[in-house]
């Protein structure tokens, strides 16, 4: 992860607390606030909606810290603290924007309560500092579901292979490298890898499998990975058609004879000058696994 998104992450943080902090040490302030948008400007003659305020408040105050201290962090990030994160700054934009409409002070006057009384601001300046902190988690969602490539993994459309690996297993190098082989005769879908492991890993791995290239996103999340898997074994292989997955294997399932046969491959011929040292049937008979 580079600097700027280190950068925007510790923004996002700070912000998100400094804003849940300043509301408690302006507690009665906020409080007022919400008990007159939602209940009118005499909130005080309505005890029952008065307490249900204050229980917003608070919710809205715990849920800021929350994802504030959330996204400083890596468990569920991309899933769910971010989405989060951007729909909260969304709605609350929105907010502001009809509140500056409808306000007789407007944009430009009054104060948002977003910092409650510690730091006041007033809409407009509340929208610019929502709508770069939208701009920030935006970016920081996309690099997450971005692959090495910088592109983004389109499952909607046309065939792809999207293979599960961890980067220690050697079943998965064993299958990563047969891969690897076919691609290099054989017209294979669009292969996708999500891997799992650490960065020096990561070049190992590569390595040992012929290194030929293809579009794959690194988690060191093994919660995410996981759930990824959804519940089977890896190394995990999908065929993915038109957003459809129509056929999967993993480390019971996979056999080199069964891959080729659903993808269509042809047995690699052996060269008639020279050596060839990867001979049809070379894992040794029907239905054999690389790991056998």
């Amino acid at each position: 992860m580079n600097n700027i998104i280190k950068i925007s992450r510790i923004f996002l943080g700070i912000m998100f607390l400094f804003s849940g902090i300043s509301k408690i040490l302006s507690l009665p302030f906020f409080d007022s606030m919400v008990a007159e948008l939602f209940l009118g400007a005499n909130y005080y003659d309505n005890a029952s909606g008065l307490q249900l305020t204050q229980m917003l408040s608070r919710v809205l105050i715990a849920s800021e810290m929350l994802l504030g201290a959330a996204v400083l962090q890596e468990k569920w990030l991309k899933k769910i603290v971010l989405p989060s994160l951007f729909a909260m700054l969304l709605i609350f934009t929105v907010h502001l924007f009809y509140e500056g409409l409808t306000s007789p002070k407007g944009f430009i006057e009054g104060n948002c309560g977003c910092f409650g009384d510690i730091l006041p601001i007033n809409n407009l300046e509340s929208i610019i500092k929502n709508m770069v902190a939208d701009a920030k988690t935006k970016a920081l969602l996309i690099k997450a579901g971005k692959l090495s490539d910088g592109k983004t993994m389109n499952l909607e459309t046309g065939e792809q292979l999207v293979c599960l690996f961890s980067m220690t297993c050697g079943h998965c190098q064993e299958v990563y490298k047969e891969i690897c082989g076919f691609s290099t005769y054989a017209k294979l879908p669009q292969v996708y890898l999500l891997n799992f492991g650490k960065e020096f890993e990561q070049q190992y791995f590569f390595n040992q499998g012929g290194n030929c290239n293809f579009p794959y996103f690194r988690t060191e999340d093994y919660t995410l990975f996981k759930r990824m898997l959804e519940g089977e074994s890896f190394p995990r292989i999908l065929v993915i058609r038109d957003g459809k997955i129509v056929k999967t294997w993993n480390l019971d399932s996979y056999s080199r004879e069964g891959f080729m046969k659903f993808l269509s491959i042809p047995e690699k011929q052996p060269k008639k000058d020279g050596l060839d040292l990867q001979k049809p049937g070379s894992w040794g008979g029907e239905e054999k696994k690389p790991w056998e």
